[in-house]
């Protein structure tokens, strides 16, 4: 009986968050739907699974990849460079934007979806590092489902500039 019980507190305790990894140690986190959402940890046909990169002509771009689904943020910052800023994303490009893509197994299914209200939180940029939160929601027309992303952190992210 003894064993009986260890081995279903353990299982109970396994199931809880005190064995997953903690967000803010990660790269990039976010929550999908409620959801824990993170960059694939292998290299994918696409590139690296996850990138950030500050392009002088006045946008900083994070890319993050799960295949089917891809998290992109496009962020205009003025040619002073990266600051520690708060961007509200808007839901036409040319705007600081945020995207969510899925695809359904099918080249059809592909969805690029804007963020129709959401932010982006640069806390911190030093040494080429970035770190910030951020949040958006989406509505895909062809599965008439809405996507939240929520809880959203990126620590530490490495970028180039080109």
């Amino acid at each position: 009986m003894k064993k009986l019980s260890f081995v279903l507190l353990f299982l109970s305790l396994s199931s809880c968050s005190l064995f997953e990894p903690k967000p803010e140690s990660e790269k990039f986190y976010c929550k999908l739907n409620g959801k824990a959402w993170r960059p694939e940890k292998n290299s994918t046909s696409l590139g690296t699974n996850l990138k950030a990169e500050w392009n002088k002509k006045g946008l900083f771009n994070i890319y993050a990849y799960n295949i089917p689904e891809v998290i992109i943020f496009s962020l205009k910052v003025d040619n002073t460079g990266l600051q520690v800023k708060n961007y509200t994303l808007f839901s036409q490009k040319g705007n600081s934007i945020g995207i969510f893509t899925y695809n359904d197994n099918s080249p059809n299914d592909r969805e690029e979806l804007l963020s129709q209200q959401g932010f982006v939180n640069i806390t911190k940029v030093e040494n080429k590092q970035v770190s910030g939160t951020f949040e958006f929601t989406t509505h895909s027309n062809l599965q008439n489902k809405n996507y939240k992303i929520t809880k959203g952190q990126f620590n530490n992210l490495y970028y180039s500039e080109s």
